[in-house]
């Protein structure tokens, strides 16, 4: 969840919260976090896509209510029937009251979880207000930081229900 808790942090800092003042953080066991690096991660572009694919973009991206198609979306569609079927499984679950516990539990969790880390660069709101309005204005970073707030919550919640789906015998 490593996107979700930097646009939760950004989102925060920039709609005037503070995340904690703790400066103490434990060295991790090992120095990376993640999968070991590899070769380049290649995406299905949907200029690239057949238009059975393409038609399935549209219907995930108005589904989803996306303005644009997230990279796990179109990494996973390297594998076109595989997601077309994991697709048309997900798909009756997005809106129903179980999906939105869902979704909603992640958001409290991502926040519960930024709210608990330690800062230790002392990042503050005002720090983060200032080095937006320098760049594009805090009010476009804001904007920018609640849609990926928004919306990597329900992809979580999606990829892992399809990862779940290739899991099961």
């Amino acid at each position: 969840m490593p996107y979700v808790l930097i646009a939760t942090a950004a989102r925060l800092l920039l709609e005037g919260n503070e995340i904690a003042t703790s400066r103490s953080i434990s060295k991790p066991a090992q120095s990376r976090h993640g999968p070991a690096a590899g070769g380049r991660l290649v995406l299905m572009e949907p200029h690239h896509a057949e238009r059975q694919l393409q038609d399935l973009y549209e219907d995930l991206k108005s589904t989803l209510g996306l303005p644009f198609l997230n990279t796990d979306y179109r990494a996973l569609a390297r594998w076109p029937s595989y997601f077309d079927v994991a697709w048309r499984s997900l798909k009756p679950l997005i809106g129903t009251p179980a999906y939105d516990d869902v979704v909603e539990r992640v958001h409290k969790k991502a926040v519960a979880l930024v709210l608990a880390l330690p800062n230790p660069g002392e990042l503050t709101s005002a720090r983060l207000v200032a080095a937006a309005d320098e760049d594009v204005g805090a009010e476009s970073v804001l904007g920018v930081a609640r849609l990926f707030q928004w919306l990597l919550p329900g992809l979580v919640v999606n990829v892992a229900y399809m990862r779940e789906q290739t899991l099961t015998p």
